[in-house]
């Protein structure tokens, strides 16, 4: 039991920090204009890798990806917290749902920099939903193996 527990930590893990990571080499890369790439800017040279991409595609991920990352990670933080059980995962979407849409109405005042957007708050939304499928599938899968190791001893 205890590999298990310990695989489940590393699938947390993982699905927290990659999306984080992508999420922030979005912003480096692709909005100039944030303080991680002016920070990182003064020092390194970075490349240019908008010219690569065609405008709907640098748009998206300019525009949304960078926030779609941040919320997947988000969903998977909170549901660490709390613990997985079918009642965590309303109550994940719900903290989440209200996280994701006050961070983004704040942003039509100046306490947060940034542009207010409803497709930002439906992308959030849906990549919350996408979360927290991925999340329940693994614990079914987990579950089936644990039923399957009963029934062969």
């Amino acid at each position: 039991m205890k590999g298990r527990k310990r695989y489940t930590l590393i699938f947390f893990c993982v699905n927290i920090a990659v999306p984080i990571i992508l999420g922030a080499l979005i912003y480096l890369f692709f909005r100039k204009d944030t303080y991680i790439s002016i920070f990182i800017s003064k020092y390194l040279a970075l490349p240019n890798p908008e010219s690569v991409f065609s405008p709907f595609i640098e748009k998206t991920l300019k525009n949304y990806f960078a926030d779609t990352m941040w919320a997947y990670s988000l969903t998977f933080s909170v549901l660490l917290i709390l613990g997985y059980s079918k009642k965590n995962l309303f109550i994940t979407f719900g903290v989440c749902s209200i996280f994701e849409t006050t961070i983004e109405c704040l942003q039509k005042t100046k306490l947060f920099h940034g542009t207010f957007d409803v497709l930002d708050i439906a992308f959030e939304l849906i990549t919350t939903i996408f979360a927290l499928l991925v999340i329940k599938k693994y614990f079914e899968e987990v579950k089936h193996k644990n039923e399957k190791a009963t029934y062969s001893n």
